[in-house]
């Protein structure tokens, strides 16, 4: 393990991410994408900027939309589902490890750096596994980026 500068970790984000796309979404303890060419995104906790206007929504549908076990993570999988299949325009990433995706459709995805009581954030990786086992590039903790 190397902790890299954000720069040295945006540049291979961008190598790995841009212009890429994920088909597979899978959501248990933490996100797993599936980008094509292999490339994976593992994420303890996700979010998009319209994440409250979403959960209003939900919370004022005649439905019961939010009773599920994990009712934080219904408004982020609709809006990771709505950018399935679009093209990644750009990445940031901010001095504390937030890693932010940007789509074709000007839509954002972020991953979050403070996720809490977990020893890892997000990662980029070849098997959709845990950046334990597997990792490009990964945030362990806020401010700790490591790359290979």
């Amino acid at each position: 393990m190397a902790v890299v500068t954000t720069d040295v970790a945006k540049a291979i984000l961008e190598e790995h991410l841009v212009g890429r796309w994920y088909a597979m979404v899978e959501i248990g303890d933490w996100w797993r994408l599936a980008f094509n060419d292999s490339i994976w995104l593992v994420a303890q906790r996700l979010t998009v900027p319209e994440e409250a206007d979403l959960r209003s929504h939900l919370e004022t549908s005649p439905h019961m939309l939010l009773d599920g076990i994990d009712p934080e993570d219904i408004p982020i999988a609709v809006a990771v589902l709505r950018n399935r299949h679009r093209r990644v325009r750009s990445v940031d990433l901010s001095p504390d490890g937030t890693l932010v995706i940007h789509f074709e459709n000007e839509a954002t995805l972020l991953c979050l750096s403070s996720a809490p009581a977990t020893d890892w954030q997000w990662a980029i990786n070849l098997t959709g596994v845990d950046p334990y086992n597997d990792y490009t590039v990964a945030c362990f903790r806020p401010e700790e980026i490591h790359a290979l």
